[in-house]
């Protein structure tokens, strides 16, 4: 049973974790004007030409479930188009979803 400070995770989607970087293969996914243009980023940095750094929340987030983080992660999802993204990558897979 979940108190009020719990959120069942069980068959949860993916979400933005709180530091990430895209590199080169990312690059057939994800837009990086998307990326950039994400008002929910804390920080980002373009290292090289195919690699990019993206700072979502503090790694040191005491409760990664926060409703605060979750929004973020909602957005970010959005902005970076990732729903588009796993519903594509979802359809190559040779097996039946299980999610």
């Amino acid at each position: 049973m979940c108190d009020e400070f719990h959120i069942l995770t069980f068959n949860m989607r993916l979400f933005a974790a709180p530091e990430m970087w895209c590199g080169a293969g990312a690059w057939q996914y994800f837009r990086l004007d998307d990326l950039l243009s994400c008002t929910v980023i804390e920080k980002s940095n373009k290292i090289s030409e195919t690699l990019l750094y993206v700072k979502l929340f503090d790694a040191d987030t005491e409760d990664y479930e926060h409703e605060d983080i979750l929004h973020l992660q909602r957005k970010f999802r959005s902005c970076s188009k990732m729903d588009d993204v796993e519903r594509l990558l979802n359809s190559k897979l040779p097996f039946k979803r299980y999610y």
